[in-house]
């Protein structure tokens, strides 16, 4: 245990108490209120308990470490928090309906073989400004096509209409491990939930059992919310059309404009940026542009160092 100190108090702060903190400071990057149910499913610790947990959110909101309302936990003392998270909860179960009704569509698509839900809305939580953000897996060898098709899709939509389509990440049966291997990949892979093909859903959590390190309590069940739905046999017709060197020409094709187009656009990012920010292989396509990532794992290593500073201990 450490002691630190705090204006005149001193503060015990064992493991468990610590992993508490670490969550907490990542979820106020996104002033996301924690219930102690959640801290515990997402805590990093998988020797906690309930009980630590419970003691611990116990005596660090009696030192006002942290803060407590309405049942939800925070570190900065802000109860509007609270109220938005409610809000949002409550928005995201209306998105959602309108997730799966879009998943059902992604899914009739040529050569999709698994939808899933990311973003905010796989948390839980939606704003007036929100998107609906698809991790969309395809068959190997035909991602371009089969993103080429969504995106004709997209651009017809009238722009308000947008939001809820979309499908900045693809990528193939052959590819489901995740390179990037960090808590805020971590956090994304954990929360994504599937709307379409439960399989896919598992396999990309086998491939990825990496992201147990970050979050060994959390539950991967998410059957309630998965369209059973199956495709039209017009899908299946297409693929059989394309299955083999017409389609792959197409693929590479799609490909290889697609790649240069975005090195035009992206011209300013050196290679690190380019690959980790607009990904674009054969097996993987990511548009993130504003280099969310980058800047999410930034402001949370920024908050652990000014906790560590203030409080003078080692999370």
């Amino acid at each position: 245990m450490h002691s630190l100190e705090a204006g005149k108090t001193i503060i015990l702060v064992n493991e468990v108490d610590k992993a508490v903190i670490r969550k907490l400071l990542y979820f106020d990057i996104f002033r996301h209120p924690l219930s102690a149910s959640e801290i515990y499913h997402f805590c990093d610790l998988k020797e906690a308990t309930p009980d630590q947990i419970n003691n611990s959110l116990r005596k660090l909101s009696q030192q006002q470490i942290i803060f407590h309302y309405g049942g939800y936990y925070f570190l900065s003392n802000d109860k509007e928090a609270v109220t938005n998270r409610i809000n949002g909860n409550k928005l995201a179960a209306k998105y959602m309906k309108k997730a799966l009704f879009i998943s059902g569509i992604i899914a009739r698509f040529p050569f999709v073989r698994g939808v899933l839900v990311s973003g905010s809305l796989s948390k839980g939580y939606m704003d007036k400004g929100s998107d609906i953000d698809f991790f969309i897996v395809t068959e190997t060898g035909r991602l371009w096509l089969c993103r080429s098709m969504l995106a004709a899709v997209r651009k017809l939509l009238i722009k308000p209409l947008r939001k809820y389509f979309c499908i900045n990440y693809f990528i193939d049966t052959s590819s489901l491990e995740i390179p990037d291997k960090n808590l805020f990949t971590a956090t994304e892979l954990a929360f994504i939930r599937p709307t379409y093909n439960p399989a896919i859903y598992n396999r990309i959590l086998t491939s990825n059992s990496w992201i147990s390190t970050f979050y060994p309590n959390k539950s991967f069940q998410f059957n309630d919310i998965i369209t059973r739905k199956e495709p039209s046999g017009i899908k299946a017709i297409i693929e059989k059309l394309l299955n083999k060197g017409a389609g792959e020409k197409l693929d590479t094709y799609m490909f290889q404009v697609m790649l240069r187009r975005w090195k035009k656009r992206y011209s300013d990012f050196d290679v690190e940026q380019f690959d980790l920010n607009i990904r674009t292989k054969k097996n993987v396509s990511k548009q993130h542009e504003k280099g969310y990532q980058f800047i999410i794992l930034e402001k949370y290593k920024t908050k652990v160092q000014s906790f560590q500073t203030e409080f003078k201990v080692t999370l």
